[in-house]
């Protein structure tokens, strides 16, 4: 390993006879594994030589980090100019590195980190429940949780008992997520979660009773959103500014043209794409189904061309991982950040600046080119038709030619 990242034989045998070289060398061979570049293995490995150097670790069985940054102080006094002047930022590349390579071979010290949140217990509990009893998708047990941490944040900042929450305290929260600006299909939503929160809760007779049935979300009334998406002239400049990069390409071509979620994209496994059929296979976790599409040539061709030439060689089975190390699936939120990166790099103005924002300009597209509502909803998976009626509101050529038509008013003698 020393080999491969130095060139001078004297400067290898100073790394290789160092004290710990087999713990040293199986970190940075786990970490290249992870797809880590030569300049950082280096950098790691220059950090790890300090360590060995200025801290006795064989009479240590349990490192603290109080003692690597003591010995990375010591290092930095040593040799100040050496590290470019800035002692601060040479602490810190030593420190972290190191703390990594000690976790990893099972010598750092760590106190055991302290639950995150108030109630904490509870919500791990609520997490199983939805998880396993009532069998909810890991997308909508993830958001209700995040809920539930961020309300249990404000209603029992104290780490008060639950049945101090009172119906007054839910309702002042609800108004003021709509006072910072939430729809009010935003905060139904951050209701809903609530509700089904208590209503577990009442069952483990940790809150007053009822609280659940009292919780009224706001009024959302049929129709009363647009799904607005960037325009088609939007999407072929976000796709067209992904021409140097093959995974972002792939992947908006994949979102623009299929209307995938971001949990769609995320999730979609090398053995999804049928290439001698030319058939893409979605898995649709919100409603418990595969939808299979014909592979269009242009996104065929620009998902071969990320795996052939782009996409690091992995174990894993998704099609889109990250660029930087350690290399792992793409998650659902980088696969919204990538989109929103993009819109805001480009001055794109939409309500929605992730995934979703491609998914209602396709299904926009489909309506101006005159596909059913029918034909629209099997192409965004939809089960309810409702949740496919919404885009014909968004049809406002139609609607200006019916204002500008010229009603003969007059009633004929």
């Amino acid at each position: 390993m020393f080999k491969q990242l130095f060139s001078r034989d004297e400067t290898v045998r100073r790394y290789a006879t160092a004290p710990f070289a087999p713990s040293r060398v199986s970190y940075l061979s786990h970490r290249a594994g992870q797809g880590v570049k030569p300049y950082t293995l280096r950098r790691i490995a220059i950090a790890q030589l300090a360590a060995v150097q200025h801290l006795d670790l064989a009479q240590l069985d349990a490192v603290r980090l109080q003692d690597v940054e003591a010995a990375a102080e010591r290092w930095v006094r040593e040799a100040p100019g050496r590290h470019g002047g800035n002692a601060e930022r040479a602490v810190r590349r030593m420190v972290r590195p190191v703390a990594d390579w000690l976790r990893f071979d099972g010598r750092l010290h760590e106190p055991a980190a302290a639950k995150t949140g108030p109630h904490s217990d509870q919500v791990s509990m609520f997490k199983d429940y939805m998880r396993h009893t009532r069998g909810w998708s890991e997308e909508t047990v993830r958001f209700r949780v995040r809920v539930v941490e961020d309300a249990l944040q404000r209603l029992t900042p104290q780490q008060d008992s639950l049945k101090q929450v009172t119906l007054a305290s839910v309702d002042r929260a609800l108004a003021s997520k709509l006072r910072h600006g939430w729809s009010r299909n935003s905060v139904r939503t951050y209701a809903m979660a609530l509700r089904a929160f208590f209503r577990f809760a009442e069952q483990q007779a940790w809150c007053i009773p009822s609280l659940a049935a009292d919780i009224v979300p706001p009024r959302v009334y049929r129709g009363e959103g647009l799904p607005l998406g960037p325009s088609h002239d939007d999407v072929q400049r976000l796709i067209a500014s992904a021409e140097g990069n093959l995974r972002d390409r792939a992947l908006l071509l994949l979102l623009a043209r299929y209307a995938l979620r971001a949990g769609e994209a995320s999730s979609l496994r090398l053995d999804d794409i049928d290439w001698e059929a030319g058939l893409l296979s979605v898995r649709r976790p919100k409603v418990g189904r595969t939808d299979r599409y014909p592979l269009s040539r242009e996104a065929g061709d620009a998902v071969l061309s990320y795996l052939r030439q782009s996409r690091p060689r992995r174990d894993c089975c998704e099609v889109f991982l990250t660029l930087v190390a350690p290399v792992r699936p793409l998650c659902p939120d980088g696969v919204s950040a990538v989109v929103a990166r993009r819109m805001r790099r480009l001055g794109i103005r939409s309500r929605q600046c992730g995934a979703h924002a491609l998914r209602h300009a396709c299904a926009q597209r489909l309506l101006d080119f005159g596909f059913s509502m029918k034909e629209i909803g099997d192409h965004l998976g939809h089960v309810c038709p409702d949740s496919t009626s919404a885009y014909a509101k968004t049809d406002l050529a139609g609607l200006r030619q019916v204002a500008d038509f010229d009603f003969p008013w007059e009633v004929p003698a």
